[in-house]
């Protein structure tokens, strides 16, 4: 079966997204399968559905164009698969089951839209899906719960939660609030709630994270909420620090607080923890650009984090170790990398000198050359790893040859690949988004590569248009610039191509995504540096 029209997309691409996950778990509940969900879906579509602009999930479609805009991985994919599980906990596994049976039999062989697979799944739990489901399909965005507590009494306050300018709303969602102790109320269905809370439990909601929303906790919540942090389930710890972000990114609290909140991660040992934990570092990492001094705290701050896994995971396998260790080896390596560990450095570097690139340890390799080619990024490195590059068949040693490629912090090695990205017997169609979105994130070239893009644009829209890349190019670029300058030139470069169908919104929530970041490193920067200096 699949959808009448294109408005339904996502009951084909959101339901394939899902079953991605649910099979795995079915066959392998001892992969923790939904802790990777929550590292990857889940954040791309948190972060994108904030912005003020994105589609719906379920979008209208009025013009053969627009039918390449609306394959958002991040909404039709990520989002909508999102919904789905938010589904599926909130009815049970068992009703949930039944109902897409019912669905499957009676439609097989036909088109379907989402009223059908609603009455499927109302039948089958005896609730009314079509009524619970509507606002989160047919609405963009999703809300945040502020949480405030005086005495035993708890408000509970949901809006639509934005990062960056946006038009005020009214939109309201029901929503499933899987909180930790019976007194919590099923669904906040209205603007408030307000009722009595005196357990002895920390409160919480959304355990698990399966719900599409996020919680903003007052200060005394969540202090008590850190204290019990190292005993909550890893992807509850993972969903409360991504959660930070968020609200550091709108403004509801202040990037500076990130620091100190990261700290308490310090003896964090899940791998996918670990992922978001270096997100984090990452937003971080937008306020020390332009100050030497501060980006040195920055990096010793990080070494401290990372030290005790470095120490303890070392640089080489153990016999029998969990697959979480040997993932996690990885992410503190490049972690400590950059922290500039002086016997990380010095491995890293063995390595390189005395190993063949075939022979590097897999989940090590991006680390170890890139460490390489920002550590000496003379021509003898550069010259023998793109040689490696032209002649690999291997598409993951060559996006790992890339990955190091493009950490150079010599413009004109820069300037030197911006030229073989352009030709094909190099650099393969299919790879150019690689290259091309990793150079532009290169503080070191991303000016360079900024004008590049404008300067070649033409040829850009050429090579690509009618594909997917081509329509996510404002997105990306809108995702790599940081300064003022940079936002006003975006505007005045995509303004007049907002008259491509394909492009308009994408462009339209990339000017978006700018705005906030800049306002962002303006509003957040001198405290977040003020901290690093009194670590």
């Amino acid at each position: 079966m699949t959808m009448k029209w294109w408005n339904d997309l996502w009951l084909n691409e959101s339901f394939a997204n899902m079953m991605e996950y649910v099979a795995i778990d079915a066959l392998h509940p001892d992969w923790n399968i939904w802790l990777d969900h929550a590292a990857g879906e889940v954040i791309s579509a948190l972060r994108r559905d904030s912005l003020d602009g994105v589609q719906a999930i379920q979008t209208d479609v009025h013009h053969p164009d627009q039918i390449s805009s609306i394959f958002d991985p991040s909404i039709v994919y990520a989002k909508g698969g999102r919904l789905l599980r938010m589904l599926q906990a909130y009815m049970g596994d068992d009703d949930f089951r039944t109902g897409l049976t019912s669905y499957f039999t009676k439609h097989a062989y036909t088109n379907t839209s989402a009223d059908d697979l609603w009455n499927a799944l109302s039948a089958s739990s005896g609730k009314d899906i079509s009524g619970f489901m509507h606002a989160w399909i047919t609405q963009p965005g999703f809300p945040v719960v502020h949480v405030r507590k005086s005495g035993d009494m708890l408000t509970l306050t949901q809006e639509q939660f934005f990062i960056g300018e946006h038009a005020n709303t009214a939109r309201k969602w029901p929503i499933p609030l899987h909180g930790n102790s019976k007194n919590i109320p099923e669904l906040l269905e209205t603007t408030d709630t307000q009722f009595s809370y005196s357990d002895n439990e920390v409160f919480q909601i959304n355990q698990g994270g399966t719900a599409h929303f996020i919680t903003h906790y007052d200060k005394a919540t969540q202090a008590e909420i850190l204290e019990i942090l190292p005993s909550l389930p890893a992807i509850d710890r993972l969903h409360f620090l991504h959660e930070q972000t968020l609200l550091a990114q709108a403004g509801i609290i202040h990037s500076a607080e990130l620091i100190p909140i990261l700290e308490r991660y310090k003896d964090e040992t899940e791998e996918t923890v670990w992922s978001v934990m270096s997100l984090t570092i990452n937003e971080l990492k937008r306020f020390v650009e332009t100050d030497e001094s501060a980006e040195k705290n920055l990096r010793r701050f990080v070494g401290d984090l990372s030290l005790a896994q470095y120490t303890r995971l070392g640089w080489s396998e153990s016999k029998g170790e969990p697959e979480n260790d040997t993932k996690l080896r990885s992410l503190i390596i490049s972690l400590s990398l950059y922290a500039e560990i002086p016997d990380a450095l010095e491995q890293a570097k063995k390595r390189y000198d005395s190993t063949p690139l075939s022979s590097l340890d897999p989940e090590l390799r991006t680390a170890i050359l890139a460490n390489a080619v920002r550590q000496n990024a003379g021509p003898a490195v550069i010259d023998s790893l793109l040689e490696a590059y032209r002649q690999e068949q291997n598409s993951e040693v060559r996006d790992d040859i890339t990955a190091a490629l493009t950490a150079t912090k010599d413009v004109d090695t820069i300037k030197r690949f911006s030229a073989l990205i352009k030709d094909s017997s190099v650099v393969r169609p299919q790879d150019f988004l690689h290259w091309f979105v990793w150079l532009l994130r290169n503080r070191y070239g991303r000016e360079y590569m900024w004008q590049w893009t404008r300067d070649e644009w033409q040829w850009l829209k050429k090579t690509f248009v009618g594909d997917s890349h081509y329509d996510m190019l404002p997105r990306y670029i809108a995702s790599s610039l940081v300064t003022t300058t940079q936002l006003e030139e975006f505007i005045s470069f995509f303004e007049p191509l907002k008259n491509d169908v394909a492009l308009e919104r994408t462009i339209t929530v990339g000017e978006t995504e700018l705005r906030a970041k800049v306002a962002l490193i303006t509003r957040d920067g001198a405290l977040v540096r003020k901290r690093l200096v009194e670590l």
